[in-house]
């Protein structure tokens, strides 16, 4: 039997959920590309000896500065990285292929984020923005699905 996803009411607004103003403030003070991976690290609480580590960090490293070439505020930063996390979440909850309802949560996620229409929504991306969020998740995470899902989920003997 399979989950049944969440519809986009049920889902939590994300924005400031994990990440605070002064946290994307602090990223931004980086200067370096190892400072802003040791903060990321830092934020998700991984331990850095860890192979996982540097996968997760490199995720959100790259994702922040596709999001920076987008112009995103720090309240879209904010947002973005919590939907990463909770779809990555979503996708190690299980040794089994949940690609078809991790892709029915993250485009209720953005959904909810894009259309303002309290207090069922809120406007965080415009449609422009939440479409071309959707694609670069898409073309990042989605395409290498199986890798994350070999790297980060309990093996099964």
């Amino acid at each position: 039997m399979t989950a049944q996803a969440a519809s986009p009411s049920e889902l939590p607004f994300l924005t400031w959920t994990e990440l605070q103003e002064v946290n994307i403030v602090q990223y931004h003070c980086c200067q370096s590309k190892d400072e802003k991976l040791r903060l990321i690290e830092e934020w998700l609480e991984l331990d850095s000896s860890s192979s996982q580590t540097a996968i997760l960090t490199n995720l959100y490293y790259h994702a922040f500065q596709w999001a920076g070439k987008q112009s995103y505020n720090a309240a879209q930063l904010s947002t973005l990285f919590s939907i990463i996390r909770q779809l990555h979440a979503q996708c190690i909850s299980t040794h089994l292929n949940n690609l078809e309802e991790m892709m029915t949560t993250l485009r209720g996620s953005i959904t909810l984020h894009s259309v303002e229409k309290p207090p069922v929504s809120i406007e965080i991306y415009s449609v422009q923005e939440s479409k071309a969020l959707f694609n670069y998740l898409l073309d990042t995470y989605f395409r290498h699905y199986k890798l994350y899902k070999y790297a980060f989920t309990p093996k099964v003997y």
